[in-house]
């Protein structure tokens, strides 16, 4: 009875360790085809379409600068905002960072559109 048991316990941990191998490897094939996706750029867009949902997401330097500074806009705002006691300095930063990444989007990156998944079906 206890080999039953152990042999069950060999078997279960050998299994878990192929389920988790198996999980990792599908995970880091996905990146990697996710990476050449966001790569395939020759318009030279700043910002490439989101795979899932609805936006973009940055593939240049000039989309994650964009990116970046639409982020201290909006904690610069949120911090102001808490500091003085005005609520709406924070939803002005907020409004700012949206609206600067709306404005490049449409200008410099891909039309949007909702979407699930790649067109080429490569994920």
């Amino acid at each position: 009875m206890e080999n039953l048991l152990r042999e069950r316990k060999k078997n279960s941990k050998n299994l878990d360790i192929k389920i988790t191998k198996l999980f990792l490897y599908n995970k880091m094939s996905y990146f990697k085809k996710y990476i050449e996706y966001l790569k395939d750029n020759p318009e030279g867009y700043w910002f490439k379409r989101k795979l899932y949902g609805w936006g973009w997401t940055p593939v240049k330097w000039q989309g994650w600068l964009v990116t970046l500074i639409g982020v201290v806009i909006c904690i610069t705002g949120v911090y102001i905002g808490e500091t003085d006691d005005a609520p709406g300095a924070a939803l002005i930063g907020v409004l700012l960072m949206i609206a600067l990444i709306l404005f490049f989007g449409f200008w410099k990156g891909e039309k949007p559109r909702w979407r699930w998944g790649s067109d080429k079906r490569m994920l």
